[in-house]
């Protein structure tokens, strides 16, 4: 793999890079921790790459006994396309929205604006500190659940290469809930 640097004069160079280390797709079942299905990869592969065979993988190693329902992903497993493609599998995926996308600020804003919304809380108790000093924290969390919310644009079968300026773009609504500190 080559990357760019500089000289000490400024000027461009090209270097060779060489990259070690591992990546893991793994699906697992939550409860038991147990894993459904693994794939590893050299560590310079997108996050997105090997999802659809892993999830395939996981569905074929328990097709006898059960099935694969839903599935949680992290932020680097945001991409429209692939998430086009498990929810016409018929599994609900769960994934955190950057903040800084117009879906995420929009949920938001819907959470606020419906007050109507039911919200759902619950409390934790934590311990934090050690020996003397130790105490425990409640926590409350909650979430809002924001129904059919429109400006998802890059969920669709071409993920964000789709034309969401057309006229005939019709958006895909998703279900979105926002959690409250």
């Amino acid at each position: 793999m080559s990357a760019r640097g500089r000289r000490k004069n400024g000027e461009l160079k090209e270097v060779k890079v060489t990259l070690y280390g591992w990546k893991v797709w793994a699906i697992y079942e939550i409860e038991t921790g147990i894993p459904l299905s693994i794939k590893i990869d050299t560590i310079e592969k997108p996050d997105n790459l090997h999802v659809l065979a892993v999830l395939e993988q996981a569905k074929e190693n328990v097709r006898p006994s059960s099935a694969i329902d839903s599935l949680v992903l992290d932020r680097g497993f945001l991409d429209g396309k692939m998430l086009y493609n498990i929810d016409l599998q018929g599994i609900e995926f769960v994934i955190p929205l950057k903040r800084n996308m117009e879906a995420a600020r929009d949920a938001r804003q819907l959470a606020l604006d419906h007050a109507n919304l039911p919200p759902v809380t619950r409390e934790v108790s934590v311990p934090r500190g050690y020996g003397k000093k130790r105490y425990i924290e409640k926590l409350l969390t909650t979430l809002v659940a924001v129904p059919d919310l429109m400006t998802c644009d890059w969920f669709n079968p071409q993920g964000s290469k789709a034309n969401t300026t057309k006229k005939d773009y019709e958006p895909i609504p998703l279900n979105a809930v926002v959690v409250k500190e």
